[in-house]
């Protein structure tokens, strides 16, 4: 999302929407583990860690943590 926008509410109101349509009983994602704006996000919106960890290869060798977040439907 562009940093105008930031605080607007979109990126929730968005989220919600996304949520109520989606026809799964559990959402799942990934956040980059450094991403603490993006965390603080998810984690507002009522996603948990669930304790699963990963990597992301960014290419060149570079691999960044990543966390899985989870949220019944």
């Amino acid at each position: 999302m562009e940093p105008a926008v930031w605080g607007s509410d979109a990126a929730r109101l968005l989220f919600e929407a996304v949520s109520r349509a989606l026809p799964y009983p559990v959402m799942r994602l990934w956040v980059l583990a450094g991403n603490a704006r993006a965390r603080r996000f998810y984690e507002r919106a009522g996603m948990t860690t669930d304790g699963v960890p990963a990597t992301h290869r960014a290419g060149a060798g570079i691999e960044l943590p990543k966390l899985r977040y989870t949220r019944p439907l």
